[in-house]
């Protein structure tokens, strides 16, 4: 390929390797959660991957950092590299609780000022001098969609920026602090964001004859929480179906459903018109909602995916928009199968009728269009 820059996702696992063979000019480190726990086994051991990828950096290299994870800006810094920080200075969600997090240092439980979700936000050590840093990079306003400026080393800028979730603001603000230590002209940096639409499976938005489908990646407890805060938000009523499967690209450990905040649904279950669990691990996730007071007569629990995702586009004549909350491996068979559909591939309507578990008839039909 004839190009001079490449912009590449690293697996932390793989980040030690990728550096070493291709010595790249600036890395950009995002968030710390709890994810796929069997194969990275928690955070420590994933900042550990990290930390290794950093040391093999070359002297000159360009840093970015994440200041508003304790875990991301305590990664030691190595001489000769530059380190430099991006992070939000925008009001709190209303009653958001107080993450409970240790100092990554002496291991006391870190104070905060502002928590914007999970253990995000400006904290400091309640016993050695720990602190959030200042950083280079920052979004800053009262509110989350409007009226927000975006600044590089004190320079603001307005913002446009679309793209729904606390979530996105910190990829936003990852991305322009990439692209201004690269020497991207800011307003070519700006435009890239005011363009930015969902990207594969983060909230992507599909078309099918005629019915949205909302499409969002879940992996840790943290993610799922952003994306339910983000999905009960919009607006009217909605199906939705919750396909978790536990592949070796899933990770087979799906404790995290039970860190989840569920309870939400439970509290909102008028907005949804039905509720289907489907994929290898839909046992788990009904017990993990029977414990967040959402019964197994209020769902539909379909194992295989095909049929969860009939269950979940339900009645051809309904046009309610089609939530739907996937693992990795479920998120890829179900994304090619809609998009099978709405290329026409599904021909007419097969309706059959079946009982569901719970003894009630159901009609069914094979593919919407």
């Amino acid at each position: 390929m004839n190009r001079d820059l490449a912009i590449i996702e690293a697996d932390e696992a793989a980040f030690p390797g990728i550096v070493n063979a291709l010595t790249p000019r600036c890395v950009i480190i995002t968030n710390l959660f709890s994810d796929q726990l069997d194969r990275l086994g928690g955070i420590e051991r994933t900042r550990e991957f990290i930390q290794k990828g950093l040391r093999l950096l070359p002297a000159g290299s360009k840093v970015v950092l994440n200041a508003d994870d304790p875990a991301v800006a305590s990664l030691a810094a190595v001489p000769g590299q530059t380190t430099l920080y991006y992070g939000l200075d925008l009001e709190p969600p209303p009653g958001k609780a107080v993450p409970v997090k240790a100092c990554p240092y002496c291991q006391q439980r870190l104070g905060y000022s502002k928590a914007y979700f999970s253990h995000l936000g400006h904290y400091y050590c309640l016993q050695c001098r720990f602190s959030r840093p200042k950083p280079e990079y920052k979004i800053a306003g009262a509110g989350r969609g409007k009226g927000l400026t975006i600044s590089a080393h004190g320079q603001k800028h307005e913002l446009r920026f679309s793209l729904p979730g606390t979530y996105n603001l910190y990829n936003a603000l990852a991305a322009w602090a990439g692209s201004r230590v690269l020497g991207l002209p800011a307003d070519t940096a700006l435009a890239g964001l005011s363009d930015a639409l969902p990207t594969f499976g983060r909230m992507e938005k599909l078309k099918v004859c005629e019915r949205e489908v909302i499409i969002a990646l879940i992996k840790n407890s943290a993610g799922a929480d952003q994306v339910l805060q983000s999905i009960l938000k919009l607006p009217g009523r909605l199906s939705l179906l919750l396909a978790i499967n536990d592949r070796e690209a899933d990770g087979s450990d799906v404790s995290w459903l039970w860190e989840v905040n569920f309870e939400q649904l439970a509290a909102s279950r008028d907005k949804f018109l039905r509720i289907v669990l489907s994929g290898t691990r839909a046992a788990d996730t009904a017990l993990r909602f029977k414990y967040a007071g959402l019964s197994a007569s209020s769902l539909l629990i379909e194992n295989r995916l095909h049929e969860g995702l009939l269950a979940g586009l339900g009645d051809p004549a309904s046009r309610e928009p089609l939530v739907v909350l996937t693992s990795y491996t479920a998120m890829l068979e179900l994304r090619n199968t809609l998009c099978w559909i709405g290329k026409g591939g599904a021909g007419d309507f097969l309706v059959r009728t079946r009982l569901t578990p719970f003894g009630k008839t159901r009609i069914e039909f094979s593919f919407l269009c």
